[in-house]
């Protein structure tokens, strides 16, 4: 350190490192002011431990930032406070205009906004490309860094949340980035706008260059993927994952809570469009997986727990007693013989009987007597089928046990539920009266069940009269009801020709989107304020008809199966509350009807292509991320423990005065760092200092009034993204960023908007119940009722949205009402 003090041109460099580094050779004499390169190496030399080079680049190291801290100290400049992000002073900076196959030109003149960017201070680089995403231009862009020496890159285009090309792309720099969406941020929302879409493209930019200076440079790390698999379901689209699993050579762990594998196409009668019954068709998928040696079936299994990330992911599956050794069991049926306890069979809604222990469809897998395990207390004390048994297959003293399995990847195809709510009462479901849904009609038209006996019940013959109620469910269409509807019409001609069957729908029930055409062929009826009364007699206005046998052909619900993964991952939905597979984790998937309603054949293509995108990056061998988490500053911790109180995941933990960070169940949603007093804590993947750069430069548009939109990034943002992709335009004045929750919007960030000249904050989050990190949307709603309350200049300017991530019209329209209370337009 004396060395450097002792001189004036060593300790000019340590200062211009400070400042502006990293710089080449020739940008750091020039800087410092010396010309002659023999004396500048002397200098150069002497100060050797406290600065690195990089390529053709200088900048200090860690020793160098400590004495240039020093420095500013001596001056009376003062430090910095840990916990903030100090700035990594990035020099060279280069900007690429994706043209996105001409879009962008259309709107704005992209060479007199390239020419403004020339311009700017440390912009080095500006070059234009037709369509960025092309995998062709990955190693041009990359050269093209090196070339131009580049310690930064500003990329202006599309959004990588929804364009892959963007994403692998930004995934091969290895240097501070910013990615600026334009194309659905404003080109297609402000077209109209042109003048104002310039100056907000402009100011968008300018604080990219600012922000990059805050951005940490990405921490990437290699990891290996174990070629295994955990698929969570075996319903038809996990049996068909893990066929093409097995076939390829992965290792692949098959769980079902169930007793037995098929999901509810095994109850079904049969797939329409399909020769064979279900249960057959089910058996032969089953089939054709039991084959391979690098398959394990956990059946009467559940998931408990699931950690870690790409590469090391754990599951803690818990497998529940059935009593019943399938290996042993050669279905003689001796046991049900002797079991003394009957019960009606609900598989064929209880018009027959069957034993507290039974034998299964003889399709199913695995072939064993099963213990009905929702009332088996009594058989703790019977025992007169394990005393009888005489493949000894039978122990009722048998525990469950608890595993722990490592895989590369997790698929998620846990199906959804049939609809079971209101609509059910108001069209007067109960069997006996005749009113039936299409599920209980499903069981009784299966081969083994008794559908003579069934029908006889409904009036000594076959129904000569049927009504199929279309739309039974609360939101959106299920696509395969009509389908359905096709299914029992001709089937039930089948049995009787004569038979008199309409297909009726609730005039407001009609989904926008529903396939009538599929059923135009067949007698439908369109009825106002649709209802049902005993008989069972259906009516309308100016419809009645008398009928024998009511069909409510349900929708799907995902509701239960939902609340059950949100125990264990941190998922979103979309607006009809299934999953959406485009929040997941890197490395789980997700496919089947629980990211949506969808026909056989849709089920069976969604499987398959997700089998392909799990086999891609198992067979990789290896995958580099960038890792995210929250960064901890223990000099300025004070084990408060408000940060612990806030987490949803429990990754917060003190002990001994001192606190850590659990990585693999932080989800870097942020909240903690809002709570924290000393700002100890901060996210690795964005931060305070990069939203204020990007706010400041914002606030110099010359619009007004001009609104300021913080939106979080699991539902606000793709919302905001949702707008452009359906081109719905709305006011231009209006600048959009991404946080990672909403709530960790605190009042000191929003007062700061406002200062710099916003007219209005709009916080943009998730709706409760659909909260990725589920006490974000609750936290950002209370704490902007509170800042409401107490700040009177909060008052109207400060406005809170919760919508999904679909739901882009809501947010265009909240928008422009929000910008004309304003005084706006």
């Amino acid at each position: 350190m004396f060395d450097v003090l002792t001189h004036p041109i060593r300790e000019s460099i340590i200062r211009v490192l400070g400042e502006l580094g990293p710089l080449t050779y020739s940008e750091l004499m020039e800087k410092v002011g010396v010309k002659e390169t023999g004396k500048f190496n002397y200098h150069l030399s002497k100060i050797s431990p406290f600065i690195e080079k990089r390529g053709k680049l200088y900048s200090l190291n860690e020793e160098g930032y400590e004495l240039y801290n020093f420095l500013r100290l001596k001056e009376g400049l003062g430090v910095r406070r840990t916990g903030v992000a100090e700035p990594i002073r990035v020099s060279r900076i280069g900007i690429i205009f994706c043209e996105c196959h001409g879009e962008v030109s259309k709107v704005i003149n992209l060479e007199e906004l390239s020419s403004k960017l020339s311009e700017m201070e440390n912009i080095v680089a500006v070059d234009v490309f037709k369509n960025v995403c092309s995998p062709g231009n990955f190693q041009r862009i990359k050269k093209w860094i090196e070339r131009n020496l580049l310690d930064g890159i500003v990329i202006v285009g599309c959004s990588p949340e929804i364009h892959n090309g963007l994403r692998e792309l930004l995934s091969t720099i290895d240097i501070p980035y910013e990615a600026v969406n334009i194309l659905e941020g404003c080109i297609r929302v402000n077209r109209s706008s042109p003048k104002e879409a310039f100056e907000k493209i402009m100011c968008t930019i300018n604080g990219a260059v600012r922000a990059i200076n805050f951005k940490p440079k990405p921490f990437k790390r290699t990891v290996r993927i174990p070629k295994s698999v955990a698929i969570i379901g075996g319903g038809i689209s996990g049996l068909i994952v893990a066929r093409y699993m097995t076939l390829m050579g992965f290792e692949t762990y098959l769980i079902e809570r169930e007793h037995t594998l098929g999901g509810r196409v095994m109850n079904w009668s049969s797939v329409y469009g399909e020769s064979d019954c279900a249960s057959c068709m089910m058996s032969e998928i089953i089939s054709s997986v039991l084959e391979f040696k690098n398959l394990k079936i956990l059946t009467n299994s559940e998931v408990i727990q699931i950690s870690g990330k790409i590469g090391d992911f754990q599951l803690i599956v818990k497998t529940n007693p059935t009593y019943v050794d399938a290996e042993r069991c050669s279905l003689c049926g001796r046991c049900i013989e002797v079991c003394p306890v009957e019960k009606p069979d609900e598989r064929y809604l209880g018009f027959t009987v069957r034993k507290q222990i039974f034998l299964p469809l003889s399709t199913v897998y695995p072939k064993a007597a099963i213990v009905d395990k929702n009332d088996n207390q009594r058989c703790f004390s019977c025992r007169k089928c394990e005393e009888n048994c005489p493949s000894r297959a039978i122990n009722f003293d048998s525990k469950g046990m608890e595993n722990i399995y490592r895989v590369g990847a997790i698929v998620i195809a846990t199906g959804c539920d049939n609809y079971n709510g209101e609509l059910l009462k108001k069209f007067k479901h109960r069997l006996t009266t005749g009113v039936i849904t299409n599920v209980e009609l499903e069981s009784l038209l299966t081969p083994e069940a008794p559908i003579e006996e069934v029908l006889l019940r409904f009036g000594k013959s076959h129904p000569k009269k049927v009504a199929i109620i279309q739309c039974i469910n609360e939101v959106g269409c299920s696509k395969y009801c009509c389908i359905l509807a096709r299914k029992y019409f001709e089937t039930l001609k089948k049995m009787d020709s004569s038979m008199d069957i309409r297909i009726i729908f609730e005039e407001n029930r009609i989904p926008a989107n529903a396939p009538l055409g599929n059923l135009k062929d067949l007698p439908i009826h369109i009825v106002k304020n649709l209802r049902i009364e005993e008989g069972p007699k259906v009516l309308g206005d100016e419809f009645e008809w008398d009928c024998d046998l009511v069909i409510l052909n349900l929708g799907e619900d995902p509701r239960k199966r939902i609340m059950e993964l949100k125990k264990l991952l941190d998922i979103s939905t979309t607006d009809r509350g299934f999953l959406n597979p485009d929040t997941l984790p890197f490395g789980i998937f997700a496919c089947g009807s629980i990211t949506g309603p969808k026909t056989y054949r849709e089920l069976v293509y969604d499987a398959q292509s997700t089998a392909l995108k799990v086999a891609s990056l198992l067979t990789k061998g290896e995958v580099t991320v960038e890792e995210e988490g929250i960064l901890l500053d223990e000099k300025s911790c004070g084990t408060c423990g408000l940060c612990a109180t806030v987490c949803p995941f429990n990754a917060i933990k003190f002990s001994a005065d001192r606190m850590t960070v659990d990585q693999f169940k932080c989800k870097a949603c942020g909240l903690c760092t809002a709570v924290c007093p000393t700002d100890a804590l901060r996210l690795s993947s964005i931060n305070e200092e990069e939203l204020l750069a990007f706010m400041d430069e914002f606030s110099k548009a010359y619009f007004k009034p001009k609104v300021l939109v913080l939106a979080c990034a699991n539902c606000g943002y793709p919302a905001f993204i949702d707008a452009g992709v359906k081109s719905l335009e709305y006011t231009a004045k209006a600048f959009t960023l991404k946080v990672t929750c909403a709530g960790l919007i605190d009042s000191e960030l929003i007062a700061h908007a406002l200062e710099k000249g916003f007219d209005g904050v709009l916080v943009v989050g998730c709706r409760k119940e659909s909260c990725r990190y589920g006490l974000g949307a609750e936290l950002a709603e209370k704490r902007i009722e509170n800042i409401q309350l107490f700040e009177n200049m909060f008052k109207n300017k400060v406005k809170i949205l919760q919508l999904s991530a679909v739901e882009g019209r809501v947010f265009a329209k909240a928008l422009d009402d929000f910008m004309r209370n304003l005084g706006g337009s």
